[in-house]
């Protein structure tokens, strides 16, 4: 339950049904075998089909939630992939009889595999590390009780704690062509800076699909020399709605290269840290990564749940 310092506003919650719509239909089309993978890179129905679910998925991930534009870019999505994608229906079917006979097969109860009701919560995704939407960060008990001591927020809102926990706020837009690269020096230092320190640290935007696993992400590749690919998939593995822009993955995926390459370069220490503390934490970073290791684990912690 939601204690009384932890009210959200209705417009502030996602609407579970567009994201399990998001969800499916992101699945459906770019799985390897869609009519959709078909197509040449730069067609122009592909092109077409892509930017109608880029423009869905920003409409039903981001808050304040917009439910007329929800409606219209879904609209439109189906109608562009119905038009554009001949046998799409006849695959998105024959995809879900197999999933139903998979979960069958194996005494699984035949129901879809992502639960919106997630959204609302925060997962643990490496030792310390938690990502999560708007909503765990609004609740004080639930981030003591984890061991959240520092909070990074990749929206534009204000500290909501800000005598009980330390924090940094991005000003970041979840749309392909901000560059969300610029923070990531400043991020990096600042899970460290919670990390080195005994603590634990939520990193959240508003529905916790896009900026906020993209920043984690780019976390675990400069931490554990991981390719972008592999950082998504292991916080996609505790938190199945996350689904960066498709600008944030491209980026992700040149910082991946960068960092391989030692050609990605720092910009120095936060202004949230002193020189000698940013060294600090990277000295400490590096004695924790055996310790850390086990992130590709991670742990499912919901909004309710007890110390």
């Amino acid at each position: 339950m939601w204690g009384e310092s932890t009210y959200v506003s209705p417009n502030m919650r996602l609407d579970e049904r567009a994201v399990e719509r998001l969800v499916t239909l992101n699945r459906t089309l770019l799985h390897r075998d869609s009519p959709l993978q078909g197509f040449p890179p730069g067609d122009s129905r592909r092109e077409a089909v892509m930017e109608a679910l880029e423009a869905f998925r920003m409409a039903a991930t981001n808050v304040p939630r917009d439910d007329a534009a929800i409606d219209k870019t879904f609209a439109h999505l189906t109608k562009q992939a119905l038009e554009e994608v001949p046998g799409l229906p006849r695959f998105f079917n024959r995809m879900c009889d197999q999933e139903r006979e998979s979960r069958q097969r194996i005494g699984r109860p035949v129901t879809d595999p992502f639960d919106a009701s997630q959204m609302d919560k925060m997962h643990l995704v490496a030792n310390g590390i938690y990502v999560g939407s708007y909503h765990p960060a609004c609740d004080r008990e639930l981030l003591r009780a984890h061991g959240i001591t520092h909070v990074l927020t990749c929206i534009e809102m204000p500290p909501k704690f800000p005598t009980d926990f330390v924090y940094t706020v991005l000003t970041a837009d979840d749309r392909a062509g901000y560059d969300i690269t610029q923070h990531f020096n400043k991020t990096h230092r600042f899970i460290d800076q919670a990390l080195c320190n005994g603590g634990g640290v939520l990193i959240h935007c508003g529905a916790g699909i896009s900026r906020a696993p993209t920043v984690a992400a780019a976390y675990l590749v400069r931490k554990f020399g991981v390719s972008a690919e592999e950082a998504i998939r292991s916080i996609r593995r505790v938190r199945a709605c996350v689904m960066p822009n498709v600008g944030f993955k491209a980026q992700l995926n040149e910082f991946a290269d960068k960092v391989r390459k030692g050609t990605w370069k720092d910009d120095g220490p936060s202004p949230i840290m002193t020189p000698t503390q940013a060294d600090g934490a990277s000295a400490e970073s590096r004695r924790r990564d055996d310790d850390d290791i086990e992130w590709l684990e991670g742990a499912d912690l919901g909004t309710t749940a007890a110390a």
